[in-house]
């Protein structure tokens, strides 16, 4: 199946987040890397399909095995905590347009925090499947 626009975010088999036309809106964007800092070398584990400088949000493999396996080189808990940080920080910001030059991508706030809520729940379900594969 192909994405239902050309500006979705894969998050697996047949399954994206709805990209959100920004119409405009990027010079309002608020830039984020300096709260998504602690999670750096998550996300670098994440861009597998390109580098972000050339695809952004598409260089990333965001489905939740991938999110899984990256999670294998942090403690889950510890990242899950980073991520529940960024997330309410994310959506403390005003506006409704977040920039980040790591990921190289101008995103909806709304659609970014929903991308947030699919690798915390990814995220959890990689510290149960963790814990299970060490027994």
């Amino acid at each position: 199946m192909t994405k239902p626009h050309p500006n979705d975010i894969s998050v697996g088999p047949d399954r994206w987040i709805t990209f959100i036309d920004l119409e405009e809106r990027q010079s309002a964007a608020i830039e984020i890397d300096e709260i998504l800092k602690p999670v750096f070398p998550f996300l670098e584990l994440l861009e597998n399909d390109c580098v972000a400088e050339c695809c952004g949000i598409d260089a990333y493999t965001l489905w939740p095995d991938d999110i899984v396996e990256a999670c294998r080189q942090f403690d889950p808990l510890e990242l899950l905590q980073k991520i529940e940080q960024i997330r309410k920080r994310v959506s403390d910001t005003d506006g409704d347009v977040v920039v980040s030059h790591k990921i190289n991508n101008y995103f909806d706030k709304g659609v970014f925090l929903r991308l947030i809520d699919h690798i915390t729940s990814s995220i959890r379900t990689s510290d149960s499947k963790i814990r299970h594969d060490e027994r």
